[in-house]
């Protein structure tokens, strides 16, 4: 993994929320003035205003200003996401997962003796390099496990506790009220330790300087400079009113088709019911395991119960996140779908959810890369559109849709119509 210092982390921090990448290498010159503005602009204000306005609200721990950078299909697509999640999730494994938590936040304040005297501080172990500052057994600051505790009580404190709350929540809100507090929350812990690098960085967010390359209505080229990094240049292009890097909007409806797929699989109603009993074994054993290191008179007894409680958490956290690659992914299934690459497929008649998350997987299945294919899932009362890609022969790609009746390929707009099969 590569070592960040503190200016390339300024830059990767807004390249990441504007573009998903970053680099860095040999120092760059020239005073960077600091930002001022603390609102988000309006849409038909220029790219560099846009952008400026998002480091600023970063920078004064205003996660929702993201938010509101994002154009409206955007923030319905990521509330999409969170419906669906509310929507598919079992209610009895989420609010045991929640009550469970609840408890560790409790133990963490209750106990935090023992906490105390068992080894690094969490800040330190986020921010210290391993081998360096204080080592394990010796008394560390209290108020760091104390801190920890406050930031998993903001999160069951939020709407993110209640499936009934998530299924009409509003990304924007959550991250304004639960992601603007546990940013204040991580910058004070992180500042416990003088090696930690979060809060320093996110101060220096008025040094990081942004300037246009070339604009004209629609378009717009931005460089960023932060002291020490080598400058990024991120196409800006305009989409429903709002300035967004271009590799984000081609690479939106893949992500976003990616994401649907997943809680799909990984929440279907059979998935679930087979792996329950296993869920519901593992919460009950790391609650009983919380239980003892609530209830330990002595440092022996909660270390022993807090290592058990951390191999049980640790073995559902693997469960919950669903089988994992054998192998390093190969370079060419880490390359992103160009929106070249995309052939939309149009299915005339009426599909509920689940027979358009099923007939999405069959059209990825057959596109030219499975290992990498990428969809997109909108549809209507009428219709239902597919994004899928990569795909090179339009023509070839339609043969492929055997359990679909083609009834119009067009190589040109690389578009195929099509309809269900009649069951026999």
């Amino acid at each position: 993994m590569r070592t960040m210092t503190s200016g390339c982390f300024l830059a990767g921090l807004v390249a990441f929320c504007l573009s998903g990448c970053g680099d860095g290498g040999a120092p760059s010159g020239g005073p960077a003035p600091v930002a001022s503005v603390s609102a988000p602009v309006n849409a038909g204000d220029a790219a560099d205003a846009a952008v400026t306005s998002l480091i600023a609200g970063l920078k004064q721990g205003r996660p929702e200003v993201f938010w509101e950078f994002l154009p409206s299909d955007f923030q319905d697509d990521l509330n999409g996401l969170i419906h669906q999640f509310a929507e598919r999730m079992d209610a009895e494994l989420w609010d045991r997962t929640v009550a469970l938590f609840r408890k560790l936040a409790g133990v963490l304040k209750s106990q935090k003796q023992f906490l105390a005297a068992g080894g690094p501080s969490p800040s330190q172990a986020i921010g210290r390099p391993k081998g360096t500052g204080t080592e394990a057994g010796t008394a560390q600051p209290t108020a760091d496990w104390a801190k920890l505790a406050d930031m998993l009580e903001t999160v069951l404190d939020s709407d993110l506790a209640s499936l009934q709350r998530l299924k009409t929540a509003d990304g924007g809100k959550l991250l304004a009220t639960a992601g603007g507090k546990m940013i204040e929350q991580l910058r004070a812990l992180s500042k416990l330790s003088p090696d930690d690098d979060f809060a320093f960085s996110l101060d220096r967010l008025t040094e990081l300087h942004v300037s246009v390359v070339h604009a004209t209505q629609d378009a717009a080229t931005l460089k960023f400079e932060a002291p020490g990094d080598t400058p990024l240049i991120i196409k800006f292009t305009r989409h429903h009113g709002k300035w967004i890097p271009e590799d984000m909007e081609n690479e939106w409806p893949h992500r976003i088709g990616n994401a649907r797929a997943w809680l799909s699989t990984a929440l279907n109603p059979e998935t679930i019911a087979e792996q329950k009993p296993r869920f519901l074994s593992m919460l009950s054993a790391a609650d009983a395991a919380l239980d003892k290191m609530a209830g330990a008179k002595t440092f022996p007894e909660f270390a022993a119960a807090g290592q058990h409680a951390s191999l049980t958490l640790l073995s559902l956290f693997a469960l919950l996140s669903g089988p994992q690659p054998e192998a390093e992914p190969s370079a060419a299934a880490s390359q992103p779908v160009d929106s070249k690459e995309i052939v939309t497929v149009v299915v005339a008649g009426t599909l509920d959810d689940d027979a358009q998350d099923a007939l999405r997987d069959r059209i990825k299945a057959v596109a030219d890369d499975p290992d990498r294919a990428a969809a997109e899932i909108t549809g209507d009362d009428e219709t239902s559109t597919f994004k899928v890609g990569p795909v090179a022969s339009v023509e070839a790609f339609a043969k492929r849709l055997d359990f679909l009746e083609i009834t119009g390929v067009n190589g040109a707009t690389r578009t195929i119509t099509a309809k269900p099969k009649p069951r026999k």
